[in-house]
């Protein structure tokens, strides 16, 4: 089946005043959050913009395809797709601008972000999603048991400069932690800013806790949330989406239906199926069972336990943590023993449901 990379074969050669922004540009204009631009694209302070075709150049002067291909998939397939929509009409001229990435350990947040200009009135605000760092999907555990956490008050204050620079039309989105950022940072806006707001794309991010769902702005604001998951989301069934989501289909099995460049797409669209798999609602129920029973200080002991076995490792990144798999499982099987029975259960069952899965294991495909 068809996914992005065929969309841009059938769809590249028309521009937006011919052919509508869809669901499939939204992944697209998604994925651009997770490529470094640093020192290519004019930072948030800064005036100014770049076309992508030209941004494009730069990034790829600075990173050869060669030394791209050893590296993990978000980065090598983001700049893929960044070098086949530099050749296409629909996206060659379009206006890079806002740029912003910062990682701080002490503060355990990753935030990133940047602007793609449609047209003269309307602007796509892209949040980067968990990229490979741990600090980063700390930061995502963390989000069940704290609101708001740095990463999200920093997207409250993006979405605020962008809107008073742009002055027009503002669709806004990312995939994973950047989904989530994009829905809150509209949440949470003031309310001029969300009249200036059109759509909010969560692609598999996670939702909220219900500090924020029983909120007046989380109602006011739900209508423009579009949450599209695929059927074994793992990411995208935590906490609550009080907002309806559309389940789509991977060509992938299990966890890695993350990727949404395995999402399928038939013409602009994104091929809908009609429920999310086993594995999924399965390790949902699991999650929301322990959390449901576990009060906010309870919640911030299971997540600060189930990262310090990744802490043992010395790993700062995924990358890291796959170089040396040795030392790593050596460093995981001796800090999970060392903890207190229940949290050593609740900590091997979930891996054990997330390698299960991973792998797909599921008669729903």
């Amino acid at each position: 089946m068809s996914n992005v990379f065929d969309y841009l074969d059938w769809r590249g050669d028309l521009t937006f005043k011919q052919s509508a922004f869809n669901a499939v540009d939204n992944l697209i204009f998604s994925e651009m959050a997770y490529v470094d631009f640093e020192d290519i694209i004019p930072g948030i302070y800064k005036d100014g913009s770049i076309a992508l075709w030209e941004a494009s150049r730069k990034f790829f002067k600075k990173n050869p395809m060669k030394e791209l291909k050893k590296d993990i998939y978000l980065v090598r397939d983001s700049a893929l797709l960044l070098k086949k929509m530099s050749g296409c009409n629909r996206y060659k001229n379009l206006r890079l601008s806002n740029y912003i990435n910062k990682i701080e350990y002490e503060q355990e947040f990753q935030f990133s972000a940047l602007v793609i200009s449609l047209e003269e009135d309307t602007s796509f605000i892209a949040y980067r999603g968990t990229d490979t760092s741990i600090i980063g999907w700390k930061e995502d555990f963390n989000m069940s048991f704290m609101t708001p956490v740095p990463s999200q008050v920093k997207a409250v204050k993006y979405l605020e400069i962008i809107a008073e620079k742009e002055k027009g039309d503002i669709l806004a989105g990312g995939h994973s932690k950047g989904g989530n950022l994009a829905a809150y940072a509209a949440i949470k806006s003031k309310p001029e800013i969300k009249k200036q707001i059109i759509k909010i794309y969560n692609n598999d991010g996670p939702g909220f806790p219900p500090e924020v769902t029983e909120t007046d702005e989380y109602k006011e604001t739900i209508e423009k949330i579009i949450t599209y998951i695929p059927q074994n989301s793992v990411v995208g069934m935590l906490m609550e989406h009080k907002e309806d989501y559309i389940v789509v289909k991977s060509k992938k099995p299990g966890i890695v239906q993350h990727d949404m460049l395995n999402w399928e797409v038939m013409g602009d669209k994104l091929l809908e199926v009609d429920d999310l798999a086993k594995s999924s609602k399965i390790l949902d129920a699991t999650l929301k069972s322990w959390t449901g029973k576990l009060d906010l200080k309870q919640r911030e002991e299971f997540i600060n336990s189930l990262f310090s076995i990744i802490d043992e490792t010395g790993a700062k990144t995924i990358e890291d943590l796959n170089r040396s798999r040795l030392k790593s499982a050596m460093s995981v099987f001796r800090t999970i023993a060392a903890l207190e029975p229940d949290t050593r259960d609740m900590i091997a069952t979930t891996l054990k449901l997330l390698f299960q899965s991973y792998n797909g294991k599921d008669k729903q495909e």
